[in-house]
């Protein structure tokens, strides 16, 4: 079976490298904008989706400052992207050097697809503009 941790750390270490973006490879209970974290999605499993291979389900939610800003939301719309240096798409579907995915702790991986954008209520009342990536991860299985 697939280490789930180390999935998540693989996802949350991807996201790293956007600029400007906090990644957390778990739900924070007050997370500081602009932040994404990373939880499983429902199903969170499924077992045998193929010859030995399962398939596990993430949520990577972005949540940035300021839902009404045109600034925020451009800046949404760039994460949102198929391609281009804040793609989440782009930076989480890339290889690492060694052609390997994640760190080597899944087989493949692809953003299938994004939803919830809108405004998020954040810890102490404050408001955040986000939205969700559905992120289907697969993993042979012995």
């Amino acid at each position: 079976m697939a280490d789930v941790a180390a999935i998540r750390t693989g996802l949350a270490a991807q996201l790293a490298g956007i600029t400007g973006l906090q990644a957390s490879a778990y739900r924070l209970a007050n997370p500081t904008p602009p932040i994404c974290h990373i939880y499983p999605a429902e199903p969170a499993v499924e077992y045998d989706q193929g010859i030995r291979t399962d398939r596990h389900v993430f949520i990577a939610e972005v949540l940035l400052q300021n839902p009404s800003d045109r600034g925020s939301q451009r800046k949404l719309d760039e994460y949102i992207g198929r391609g281009g240096v804040r793609s989440i798409k782009s930076n989480l579907e890339t290889r690492d050097a060694d052609g390997g995915i994640l760190g080597g702790a899944c087989d493949d991986l692809v953003v299938q697809s994004v939803g919830g954008y809108g405004e998020y209520s954040i810890a102490g009342g404050a408001s955040s503009l986000g939205a969700r990536f559905r992120i289907e991860v697969f993993v042979t299985t012995s």
